[in-house]
């Protein structure tokens, strides 16, 4: 399912107003034969990095020849070749996949790449984006909270620095014995405190 968040769609901080970018190869054609002018002739190879799991690498390797086609050189890079702290050096491109619970709390490390939320990490940030997120930090009611999350979302996808792709479904298979689980559960263990497995044994005669 296409999406243009980078966490479900069923959560609060998605904006259903967002319009889906439309599908274009020819408008990326022609700009990237403007940049190319523009850089006197020739565009750089990029280097994307992505996790090392098969179907991470496969999403990737099934990319580059789209944008081969529109006159951009990307290859991906081994693994151990991108940076283990997350920092940007290495790679032009990087593909990620991410399982967000909270939009609030895991936006902003998944957008600085850095696990902390200190105010240094923002400094690779656009200067609207940092501002955003610092006012988003300062909120202190949920209604401003969520409407100055969808903007950002919306400023987020018409920077296109960062580019949502699509969103996988996940299912939760538990036995009927199972109780206390959620009715939506945020991931496979949510409030596995308040669990309660009641004693079953096989009633078919061996």
């Amino acid at each position: 399912r296409l999406v243009t968040a980078p966490f479900s769609s069923r959560l609060y901080g998605y904006n259903k107003q967002i319009e889906q970018p439309v599908y274009n190869p020819q408008l990326a054609a022609t700009l990237a034969f403007t940049a190319k002018k523009h850089l006197g002739g020739t565009l750089p190879t990029l280097r994307i990095s992505c996790p090392a799991d098969f179907s991470s690498r496969s999403i990737v390797q099934a990319m580059i020849p789209h944008w081969k086609r529109v006159g951009l050189d990307v290859t991906l890079i081994d693994h151990s070749e991108s940076s283990d702290d997350k920092s940007l050096d290495g790679w032009d491109l990087c593909y990620r996949t991410a399982s967000f619970v909270e939009p609030i709390v895991d936006l902003w490390p998944l957008l600085t790449l850095q696990a902390g939320t200190g105010v240094e990490a923002l400094q690779g940030l656009p200067e609207r984006t940092r501002h955003s997120l610092l006012e988003l930090e300062r909120t202190t009611d949920w209604p401003t909270a969520v409407k100055r999350m969808h903007k950002l979302m919306a400023d987020l996808l018409t920077e296109t620095r960062y580019i949502p792709l699509w969103e996988v479904d996940e299912f939760l298979v538990a036995r009927r014995n199972l109780y206390g689980l959620p009715a939506k559960p945020m991931h496979a263990y949510d409030n596995v405190e308040q669990w309660a497995l009641q004693s079953w044994y096989p009633q078919d005669t061996p």
